[in-house]
């Protein structure tokens, strides 16, 4: 990697926090799918919530509208909306407890960085799922940039290929609230 693309990459949205992350390798056509494809074989909870985002996405207009000229209305629907967002998440967290996964150490918008039992190889196509109890619920697909012996296990070092903009956003969301350290 060049002394720019790193300087670019340091540059993005970074946090350290409490990230499980569950990886498994994939086939190198599928590192260019989106994470959230069925051939990727996601959990259906993470599949529940792609779905309710996609949905979220198509009622913004109206939300909009419905603040504009009922604002009471708006704000019950929001609280409504937020029990909903509680639910799917406490969903998504009981089904992924019986996953393994490995404490998160880095993540930024560009790739995660996290200890992991098994050596992968460099380029190596991997699917990620990285949850954050009750705020960050997300998939996506990434190469493998280097694997370095630690203690017994080894940190993995990833780039993302596939991140959805959702999912760019909430990580951005999180790094703000819990910045890395330089």
């Amino acid at each position: 990697m060049m002394a720019k693309d790193l300087y670019e990459r340091r540059r993005l949205y970074r946090a350290q926090a409490p990230i499980r992350v569950v990886c498994r390798t994939i086939e190198d056509a599928q590192v260019d799918l989106d994470p959230y494809d069925p051939v990727l074989a996601l959990p259906e909870a993470m599949q529940i919530a792609d779905l309710q985002s996609g949905l979220d996405q198509e009622l913004r207009p109206l939300w909009r509208q419905i603040n504009n000229t009922y604002p009471e209305i708006a704000r019950y629907l929001s609280v409504q909306e937020r029990k909903q967002e509680l639910l799917l998440h406490a969903l998504i967290d009981a089904g992924l407890h019986t996953i393994e996964s490995w404490p998160g150490i880095d993540l930024s918008e560009g790739g995660v960085s996290f200890h992991h039992t098994q050596l992968f190889a460099p380029r190596q196509a991997v699917h990620l799922l990285l949850i954050q109890s009750g705020s960050l619920h997300v998939a996506a697909t990434a190469r493998i940039l280097h694997c370095r012996e630690n203690a017994g296990d080894y940190i993995l070092g990833t780039e993302f290929v596939c991140l959805r903009e959702h999912d760019r956003q909430a990580i951005v969301r999180l790094a703000q609230r819990r910045p890395a350290q330089p």
